[in-house]
């Protein structure tokens, strides 16, 4: 795992879907230390905490979305990625992009249908080998590769000093009431 600043960069250069791989994240060392301490805390508690950090992934995700005019192909980041970013409710701050949409229907009989999971990847971070069925070059149909991302990475790590100052605060309050 890549090692950037205080917080460590999962990219796509280290996900391999074939064998499983966990999503790209991004972690802190903040939220590691506050999962220890609310790990045993009460019902009400880790309802407050599971509040609080979806709201910080709200913010980011609001922001991602208004970003999404940095992606190298606008228009294409905007029908197929941008619908399916959405902060979800967890022990940490989430934000989940892909899932079940078809960006894509078949063409013709046995022809797969293309979902935005499998797509996403090559949207945010670009794919310089994009080959047909047959094994052909296509070109660049995604942009080129970027290693930090397009929109969703880029305003994270903008974010970066507003999340953990918020996740902070947030956290202290919410330890302040146990």
């Amino acid at each position: 795992m890549a090692q950037r600043g205080k917080y460590n960069v999962r990219t796509i250069d280290t996900l391999d879907p074939t064998l499983g791989a966990a999503p790209i994240t991004v972690t802190f060392p903040e939220v590691k230390d506050f999962q220890k301490q609310i790990k045993f805390a009460e019902n009400d508690v880790k309802k407050e905490a599971r509040n609080a950090n979806k709201d910080i992934a709200d913010r980011v995700v609001q922001l991602a979305r208004r970003n999404s005019w940095m992606a190298y192909h606008p228009r294409q980041y905007e029908a197929l990625v941008r619908p399916t970013i959405r902060a979800v409710q967890g022990t940490t701050p989430k934000i989940k992009t892909g899932g079940g949409k078809i960006v894509r229907r078949p063409r013709y009989r046995g022809d797969p249908s293309v979902k935005a999971t499998e797509v996403w990847p090559a949207v945010e971070f670009g794919s310089s080998r994009t080959v047909d069925s047959l094994g052909r070059r296509t070109g660049d149909k995604f942009g080129p590769r970027r290693k930090g991302g397009w929109v969703l990475f880029p305003t994270i790590r903008i974010m970066q000093p507003w999340i953990r100052g918020e996740y902070t605060k947030r956290m202290e309050k919410i330890l302040k009431g146990i």
